[in-house]
């Protein structure tokens, strides 16, 4: 009985593996079939960004289409060739102006894709940052960013004051309380004609500078 058990098992396995290498077969030559006429494509460059200031960033790129297409972008100083960013494109690699945000005695910044910075304050390098992580941003691990986020305020664009005022009233009682009261001016819907002017085609409304200002002295008070 023992015996006929086992025989029986052993048969039950041999199938098993057969069935299952049958499978794979099927699968590995349906996928050929159905990837017989993709081409597979990996296309890479390098090109240099000028800004009007005289900044230069070298550009590296990595194209694939498959499995989907995607562009790896870094970001390197010409210079020490250190990478000051590195980001994904969802789409094919095109070439990006560098419009200048910041130009001080003490500070630099710019933004490319419109979406990701790159700031130089002093004689330091370059950092670059995607400007959707500056919110979040962790104050005593990015101390540095402290002039850079009260410099894209001190612009009066509301894209920069949405993105940067959380960061602001975390840094210390000094910032947060010179932050809190432009949020307190727009919460209470008093804005000044330079505020209307400078954001009139910015795509953000009264209203919505209205709701996020009280939202964040309500979540910071």
């Amino acid at each position: 009985m023992l015996s006929v058990g086992i025989t029986k098992w052993i048969k039950m396995l041999v199938v098993f593996f057969v069935t299952l290498t049958l499978i794979i077969i099927i699968s590995l030559a349906l996928l050929r079939y159905l990837l017989k006429d993709w081409n597979v494509d990996t296309s890479m460059g390098d090109y240099q960004i000028r800004t009007s200031l005289g900044d230069e960033f070298q550009i590296h790129y990595e194209t694939r289409n498959f499995p989907d297409l995607e562009s790896e972008v870094s970001v390197l100083d010409p210079i020490s060739n250190k990478e000051i960013i590195y980001f994904v494109l969802n789409s094919e690699f095109v070439n990006s102006e560098a419009k200048t945000i910041i130009n001080t005695s003490s500070l630099r910044c710019y933004e490319i894709y419109n979406k990701y910075l790159l700031c130089k304050s002093g004689n330091g390098e370059f950092i670059g940052t995607d400007i959707d992580d500056i919110p979040k941003m962790i104050p005593i691990e990015l101390p540095d960013f402290k002039e850079i986020a009260e410099e894209l305020v001190a612009t009066s664009q509301w894209k920069w004051i949405r993105l940067c005022s959380e960061y602001l009233l975390r840094v210390d009682r000094g910032t947060k309380e010179k932050i809190t009261k432009t949020l307190e001016r727009f919460a209470a819907d008093q804005f000044s004609k330079r505020d209307l002017e400078i954001n009139e085609n910015s795509g953000i409304t009264k209203v919505d500078m209205r709701l996020f200002s009280q939202q964040l002295l309500n979540q910071y008070s």
